[in-house]
């Protein structure tokens, strides 16, 4: 399993008054303050925020379910009545090889999960899930999750149904929620892992800016 990570660039407070006089005394005052080594890989730059700038929402909790719209697709919760289509996607060997999980038991599973946990997820600020549709299509699945408001970060994971594959719908899919991580939630810092051997979902981290982290051995048991 690799992990990227692409963190938001913020104002340094070492461009203010405020911000020198915090360097001087040896406060977070912007790069003038190097990083211990052993945390390079785990940098916090929303030390560096500029305290003016405050995120629309600034308690996880209170984020409601949010459409999202880019010129080829609709972001959105899923609708009840996609729970077979999404089941039986989600499920192709092809995808769910790639998932690090066995996904849902059965189809009263899956509209238990589209009824239920994603619209808790919202609601408590742990998981903000979207299916991807293309002219009212389902194409794939893109979430948040592992949300962490102290720390203000999150992980990005989905899919794509393979007969969509090659369209760009994973690259849109990925921009527009990390867009509305960092400027609309306030997120500091979003991950996204995949499995080594990976290929495509490797392109897509490098082509969207987030930079190789490390190795998780033996993170997770697949029969791959």
């Amino acid at each position: 399993m690799y992990t990227f990570e692409q963190v938001k660039k913020f104002p340094m407070l070492l461009d203010s008054p405020a911000g020198r006089r915090k360097s001087q005394h040896g406060g977070h005052g912007g790069t003038a303050v190097p990083c211990p080594p052993c945390l390079r890989a785990l940098r916090v730059d929303s030390l560096a925020v500029n305290p003016r700038q405050k995120p629309e929402i600034c308690r996880l909790s209170l984020v409601k379910p949010v459409v999202l719209k880019g010129p080829k697709l609709t972001l959105s919760m899923p609708r009840p009545s996609d729970a077979e289509t999404l089941y039986r996607r989600v499920l192709d060997s092809r995808v769910i090889r790639w998932l690090g999980s066995d996904g849902p038991k059965n189809l009263a599973d899956e509209r238990k999960w589209v009824r239920r946990t994603v619209p808790q997820g919202w609601k408590k600020g742990t998981a903000l899930t979207w299916t991807m549709y293309r002219d009212g299509e389902v194409v794939g699945n893109i979430d948040l999750h592992a949300i962490s408001a102290g720390n203000r970060s999150a992980e990005v994971g989905l899919w794509v149904a393979p007969d969509h594959q090659g369209n760009g719908y994973a690259t849109e899919a990925c921009r527009l929620v990390l867009d509305f991580g960092f400027k609309k939630m306030g997120l500091n810092r979003m991950t996204y892992k995949l499995l080594e051997g990976n290929k495509p979902s490797e392109s897509l981290a490098k082509k969207l800016g987030f930079r190789y982290e490390g190795r998780l051995k033996q993170a997770i048991i697949t029969d791959l």
